[in-house]
């Protein structure tokens, strides 16, 4: 629980440094799957404890946006055009990200996991929805990792120090908000 605590914590100081950073459309897309990533992982704690709020439907809808938004980061993040300058299997394969926010809607989050004893063992099965939905949001989340790491690969000596640079400017300020505290 602790380890989630932290990662909320970071996820969220890290889309502040960047929002703080860059005020335009570069600085949104790239703090939209940081805050969603958060929002998910808040959700997953908060259903531990319970309450009257659902959250285990929240969370099946935030994750199921997450790798539409982490795609998205993938085809815009050090490019010059940004998304707009996306090939067409980059947009088939945003739109099959697309259709993963469907599942929520339309099955239940008992659907797609179930858990016959959580309270007395907390683990979660999941359903044969629920394992095709999760694989896709697997594979999905793979495909935008080999698109950073593609990116990364072809750009330039100066687009390679401007992400180097940005990344540690990240961590000095995440560094400098734990000072500060």
């Amino acid at each position: 629980m602790i380890v989630s605590l932290v990662a909320i914590v970071l996820l969220l100081t890290g889309v502040v440094r960047v929002l703080q950073k860059e005020r335009n459309q570069a600085g949104l897309i790239l703090a939209a799957p940081l805050l969603v990533t958060a929002l998910v992982e808040s959700c997953d704690c908060a259903s531990v404890f319970g309450g009257d709020i659902p959250w285990r439907t929240v969370s099946l809808h935030l994750e199921a946006l997450l790798p539409s938004v982490w795609l998205l980061c993938s085809f815009s993040y050090s490019r010059d055009n940004g998304a707009a300058a996306c090939t067409r299997n980059a947009r088939v394969i945003a739109l099959v990200a697309l259709l993963l926010l469907a599942v929520p809607v339309v099955f239940t989050s008992q659907q797609v996991v179930y858990a016959p004893d959580f309270p007395v063992e907390p683990l979660l099965f999941l359903t044969d929805v629920g394992y095709y939905f999760y694989v896709c949001i697997l594979v999905l989340l793979v495909v935008a990792l080999t698109n950073f790491e593609a990116t990364l690969v072809n750009a330039s000596p100066d687009a390679l120090w401007r992400v180097k640079l940005d990344i540690v400017a990240l961590d000095h300020g995440r560094r400098a908000g734990l000072l500060l505290q």
